[in-house]
């Protein structure tokens, strides 16, 4: 049987992300299911969470394709799921209108003695219902690139929201597996200030520098200092445990400004950055942004987020080398 697993990535980056997947299997190939999703062919024990990808967002094995109409679809999902332990927890993820077969299939799950946990799971029935076709797999969350259904993490704003770029900075941290609790942070091109306000919510002392005004909600916190200055002017003393970098530049520009402010960076210090993409050659770029990078820092990890739009997402920790090739 051949063997099939879908990828999720934005529509923009469906054919890099196929590409991702043929640089390690040649003979792979996609077939789009959804303007987000590919159905991929060929790809034989891949292994994608090992595979260091950047565009592809989210992945399961198709293990059971079938038509939404056929019978006792429940207890072949079920039969699919035999091979994980009952005390581990599962969750069913669904994208797509089969939810009275999601239901089904939870039920029929239970009765067999699983446990049930949405929250943690660890393993998951991935279910794709598209135009009358349900494609599905089981596998561990680890597997899959993300705990998140399609990868697509939904945060609700709250009461003191500033900005959309406080959820890419969430996102990054929980994809990243990046664990703040107090330290100093540097938030270059800080304005309006979402990423500062997620800094200081974890307990940072944050110097925020930005030529624009941060939002009044946090000119008062008692952690905060605020640079009014572009960033490529600062005179700072070093010791910081984290830098970030969302500004709206050009790449190559703002991975060169990374590079200049490592020196700020205690030794073994993180950073978080976006790479501001063009219009065109997404792959190629991003591949000679990491590669500039990589005189100061090593890559962490690397990822368009589903927060992201027209960028990737980038951990380093100070030194080091990781390679990624678009070749």
């Amino acid at each position: 049987m051949t063997n099939l697993l879908t990828i999720t990535s934005q529509p923009e980056a469906s054919v890099i992300a196929l590409n991702e997947i043929q640089k390690i299997i040649p003979a792979a190939r996609g077939k789009r299911l959804t303007p987000e999703v590919q159905l991929v062919s060929h790809a034989d024990q891949l292994n994608l969470a090992a595979a260091q990808t950047i565009f592809i967002r989210h992945t399961f094995p198709v293990q059971l394709e079938a038509d939404l109409s056929e019978a006792n679809l429940a207890t072949r999902l079920a039969e699919l799921c035999e091979g994980f332990a009952k005390t581990e927890p599962f969750s069913i993820q669904l994208r797509g209108p089969a939810v009275p077969l999601l239901k089904e299939t939870e039920a029929e799950l239970l009765s067999r003695g699983c446990t049930k946990n949405d929250a943690q799971p660890t393993w998951v029935l991935s279910m794709l219902a598209c135009q009358d076709r349900l494609y599905a797999g089981a596998s561990y969350a680890a597997e899959n690139l993300s705990n998140w259904n399609g990868g697509m993490m939904r945060l609700k704003k709250d009461e003191n929201f500033i900005s959309r770029a406080e959820f890419k900075l969430q996102e990054a941290l929980a994809v990243f597996a990046i664990n703040l609790n107090g330290g100093k942070a540097l938030d270059l091109g800080a304005a309006p200030g979402g990423w500062t306000k997620i800094l200081l919510s974890q307990g940072m002392n944050v110097t925020a520098v930005d030529p624009a005004a941060l939002s009044e909600r946090l000119l008062r916190h008692k952690n905060l200092t605020h640079i009014q200055a572009a960033a490529q002017k600062l005179n700072l003393p070093p010791g910081f445990d984290l830098i970030t970098n969302d500004m709206r530049m050009d790449l190559f520009e703002s991975s060169r400004i990374m590079l200049d402010m490592a020196h700020l960076l205690r030794p073994g210090g993180l950073a978080v950055m976006t790479l501001k993409l063009p219009a065109k050659h997404w792959q190629k770029n991003t591949a000679s942004a990491l590669s500039l990078l990589e005189k100061s820092y090593t890559v962490q990890g690397a990822r368009q987020l589903f927060h992201n739009r027209s960028e990737v997402t980038v951990a380093l920790r100070k030194n080091g080398k990781l390679q990624y090739n678009a070749d």
